[in-house]
């Protein structure tokens, strides 16, 4: 009985021990640094060192954290000192891991995001980056780069583009990367002077391969119906690029004009002469009057 009694005392003795082991370099990868979670230990259940000893540094930077701080930290949370075995230095150091994201990376995010954005039918994109990116710093998790809330609606010319960097879907970094879109493309230029109301001929003009900011109104084909059958609306100088706002159609019918009009019923077409009661382009509907009957009804201008 005796023995059994001294084994029993000396096993139960060991059983209690509680040994905190902290190496003096600690990396964390949470927000949080919590005691269970930077060191070893036995002895004491996890929970009881679920201890929160404050925030993480930021990635790159560093954070010490003394001895007599974590004794007070064990204190506080109703652990007694005299019971457990702390090993550990004066003081430790902890750094959350980290990874760096390059300029470069940044850059070429941006660059392919716009190319993807932009559809055009025969010209190139040229993209160049015009801000000063720099390394960007992040906790050593997965992570992934996307694009913002953009309230742009023009992805040419200048543009600032907000680009995000994001882990676990919280937004760690948010980057405004400065972009100058231009589109090489080809336009077509005066040869001369063209008056107001002349006809639009493709031998007025040659092809020119420019960068522009925009290609909005710009007129890129010659052989549109639109341009070969438009007129000037307004007087085009040699050296000028063509443009929509330079046509409009010519007016076929004026006035006052008595033109043939076919009445088309079902399978029935009726030929008869009519005035017109306005000017007309192409695809225009405008009012004309039988000359006979005097009776009024719109009529399409083909």
């Amino acid at each position: 009985m005796i023995s059994v009694l001294i084994i029993t005392l000396a096993a139960t003795a060991a059983a209690g021990e509680v040994k905190i082991v902290i190496p003096g370099q600690v990396n964390v990868q949470d927000h949080q640094i919590i005691l269970n979670r930077i060191a070893a230990f036995t002895g004491i259940k996890t929970e009881k060192l679920n201890i929160d000893l404050g925030r993480a540094p930021l990635p790159g930077n560093q954070r010490h954290i003394s001895r007599n701080l974590i004794k007070l930290y064990l204190k506080n949370n109703g652990i007694d000192l005299e019971n457990i075995k702390l090993v550990m230095p004066e003081m430790i150091v902890i750094e959350t891991a980290s990874r760096v994201i390059t300029p470069t990376k940044i850059s070429n995010f941006a660059r392919d995001y716009i190319m993807s954005k932009i559809e055009t039918a025969s010209g190139q994109i040229t993209v160049r980056v015009i801000s000063n990116l720099n390394p960007v710093t992040i906790p050593d998790r997965n992570y992934s780069i996307q694009v913002g809330r953009f309230a742009g609606n023009k992805l040419m010319g200048r543009v600032s583009l907000p680009v995000e960097i994001r882990a676990g879907g919280e937004v760690l970094q948010r980057i405004y990367v400065g972009l100058e879109i231009k589109l090489v493309e080809k336009v077509y230029i005066a040869t001369r002077d063209i008056s107001r109301g002349e006809k639009i001929k493709s031998e007025d003009f040659r092809p020119v391969t420019m960068s522009l900011n925009s290609i909005e109104n710009l007129v890129l084909d010659l052989e549109q119906p639109v341009v070969k059958e438009g007129v000037c609306r307004y007087p085009l100088q040699k050296g000028e690029v063509l443009t929509y706002n330079h046509l409009q159609q010519p007016v076929l019918i004026s006035w006052g004009n008595q033109v043939q009009a076919d009445v088309i019923i079902g399978n029935v077409r009726v030929s008869t002469v009519v005035r017109a009661l306005e000017n007309g382009k192409k695809d225009d509907y405008i009012m004309v009057e039988n000359t006979d009957t005097g009776y009024k009804f719109k009529a399409r201008v083909v």
